[in-house]
C-alpha cells in the first residue's frame, strides 16, 4: 500500500487517497475487471468511467460498485469527494495505476470465503454487502468443481439466507436479487441445486405488500421477472432433448428434425414446440393449464406402457428425465408465484415517492398537488415542516430540469412556498437550501 499512497502527480496524492479510502475504490475496480470481464473492456473502450455509467446495463455495477460517483450530490464537499474518487478510478484505468496486491488479495479471499461459509457461524447482515454476497457466489462457482454436490449446497444455502435476512432487513430488495440472477451471479444451475430458495424467497416477499416508486421501475421489474422464465426455461432445453432422444430410443421412432427449440422462451412457447411432436391438439373454446398440458406432452413421450419391453439404460433414461420434469415444473411454478406477486403491486402514494423517482411530467405534477393539499388543509404552525421543505425543495429542482409546466402548477408551487415562507424558522431546515429554492422557483415562474 505505502507505494500506491506516495506522492506520485500532485503533492496531495496521498491526502486524497486517504480521503477517497483508495483501498476500497481499488477493491471495486478489482471485482469488476475479475469478475465483469465483459464490462470492464467496455469501461475502457469507453474512455471515460462516468460516460459509461450512462449506458451500464448492469444493476450491480451502477447501483452499488460504482454507485458513489454515479449519483449527484448537493453538499460541495460530497461533490469534491466524488471528483476525486473518479480521478483515481481513471489512474487506476487509463495510467495503470496497479492494484495487483488487491489482486492477490481476491484470490486469496476465495479461500477465506469458503472457509467463512464452511464454518458452523451463520452469516450475519452486518458483514454481508451486496459486494460480498458477490465475492461469496463467486467463490462457490470457482470451486464448485472440487466440492461435492453436497458441501456445494450448503456453502450456497448459506449466502441465500443471509440474502434473505437482508431482504427482511430492507437493506436488500427483490429488484437487486433479480440482478445478482439477470447478472448470473446466482445462475440457474446455482438455483437447481438449491431451488427452496425461490420458494422461501416468494414467503419473504409476501410478507409486505410491493410498492412501485413510478410506472418505469414496474415495467422494468416485469422484465426482469419475464427474463427468469427464459433463463429457466433456456437451462433445461438439454433436458428437453433428452426426453425426445428417449422417447426415439424406447419406441424405434424418428420426430421430425427441427430448431425451433432454439426460439422457446416460456412455457407456453414449450409446449407449442411439444405439439408437433405428440400431435396433441388444444380445443380453442378450452382454458389450458400450461403445467398440465406440459405433464401430458412428456407422459405421452416417456409412456412406457406402449412398447413391451424396456432396455434397462433406457429405463435409467426415462427415471432421469421425470426428475428433471418435475424440476422444471417446481421452477417454474415459482417464477410463476413471483409474476403474481408482482401483478399484485400497486404504486406508492405520490408523497412516498421521493421526488428523484418522479420521471414525468404527471408524476411531478401529482407530487406538487399532495404538497399543496397537505399545506393548505392544515395549521402549520408549531409543526416540525423540516421533511416537507426538503421534499418541496427537490420537488421543485425536478421541476426546474424537466419541460415547461403549465401555469395553474407554477402558480401552485408559489402558493407552496409563500406558505412555507411564512412559517420558516431557522434551524428547521437548512437556509442556504430554502433560499435557493427561492431562486429556483423565480426562474421557472420567469419561463413561463
Amino acid at each position: 500500500m505505502n507505494s500506491i499512497y506516495r506522492d506520485k502527480s500532485t503533492p496531495f496524492f496521498a491526502e486524497n487517497a486517504k480521503r477517497a479510502e483508495l483501498h476500497r475504490l481499488i477493491f471495486n475496480m478489482s471485482i469488476i475487471k475479475y469478475l465483469f470481464e465483459d464490462e470492464y473492456d467496455q469501461i475502457i473502450k469507453s474512455g471515460d468511467i462516468v460516460s459509461y455509467l450512462y449506458d451500464c446495463e448492469s444493476h450491480l455495477i451502477s447501483k452499488h460498485l460504482l454507485s458513489d460517483i454515479k449519483r449527484t450530490y448537493h453538499d460541495e464537499s460530497e461533490e469534491i469527494l466524488k471528483q476525486i474518487k473518479i480521478k483515481f478510478y481513471h489512474l487506476f484505468l487509463f495510467q495503470r495505476l496497479e492494484g495487483e496486491e488487491y489482486l492477490q488479495e481476491i484470490i486469496t479471499q476465495t479461500e477465506q470465503r469458503l472457509k467463512r461459509l464452511d464454518s458452523s457461524i451463520p452469516l450475519t447482515s452486518q458483514e454481508s454487502t451486496i459486494k460480498e454476497i458477490v465475492v461469496f457466489l463467486d467463490a462457490i462457482k470457482r470451486k464448485r468443481r472440487n466440492a461435492n454436490f453436497r458441501i456445494t449446497r450448503r456453502r450456497l444455502k448459506k449466502v441465500y439466507q443471509v440474502i434473505l435476512l437482508l431482504l427482511n432487513e430492507e437493506k436488500l430488495q427483490l429488484n437487486d436479487i433479480l440482478d445478482l440472477i439477470d447478472d448470473k451471479f446466482i445462475s440457474i444451475d446455482l438455483l437447481v441445486i438449491e431451488p427452496s430458495f425461490l420458494k422461501d424467497l416468494l414467503m419473504e416477499l409476501k410478507v409486505k405488500p410491493l410498492l412501485f416508486t413510478n410506472e418505469s421501475e414496474r415495467t422494468a421489474l416485469s422484465y426482469k421477472i419475464s427474463k427468469l422464465e427464459e433463463d429457466i426455461i433456456h437451462y433445461f432445453k438439454g433436458d428437453i432433448n433428452l426426453i425426445i432422444n428417449t422417447s426415439e430410443a424406447m419406441l424405434q421412432v424418428q420426430y421430425p428434425n427441427s430448431n425451433e427449440l432454439e426460439f422457446v422462451k416460456s412455457l407456453f412457447d414449450l409446449n407449442n414446440y411439444l405439439d408437433d411432436i405428440t400431435l396433441l391438439e388444444r380445443d380453442e373454446d378450452e382454458e389450458i393449464d400450461e403445467f398440465d398440458w406440459f405433464k401430458k406432452n412428456t407422459e405421452i413421450l416417456l409412456d412406457v406402457s406402449q412398447v413391451q419391453e424396456v432396455k434397462p439404460k433406457t429405463l435409467k433414461a426415462i427415471d432421469y428425465c421425470r426428475n428433471r420434469v418435475n424440476l422444471l415444473l417446481n421452477m417454474l411454478a415459482y417464477h410463476k408465484d413471483l409474476f403474481n406477486y408482482w401483478s399484485q403491486g400497486n404504486l406508492k402514494n405520490v408523497y412516498e415517492i421521493k421526488p428523484k423517482y418522479l420521471t414525468t411530467q404527471n408524476e411531478v405534477t401529482k407530487a406538487i398537488s399532495s404538497i399543496y393539499k397537505e399545506v393548505i388543509s392544515q395549521d402549520l404552525v408549531d409543526k416540525d415542516l423540516s421533511e416537507l421543505y426538503e421534499y418541496f425543495y427537490l420537488t421543485v429542482i425536478q421541476v426546474s430540469k424537466g419541460e415547461s409546466f403549465p401555469k395553474s402548477t407554477i402558480d401552485m408551487i408559489n402558493l407552496i412556498y409563500e406558505e412555507l415562507d411564512n412559517h420558516y424558522v431557522v434551524n428547521m431546515y437548512e437556509e442556504r437550501y430554502w433560499r435557493n429554492c427561492g431562486l429556483l422557483i423565480e426562474k421557472i415562474s420567469s419561463l413561463d
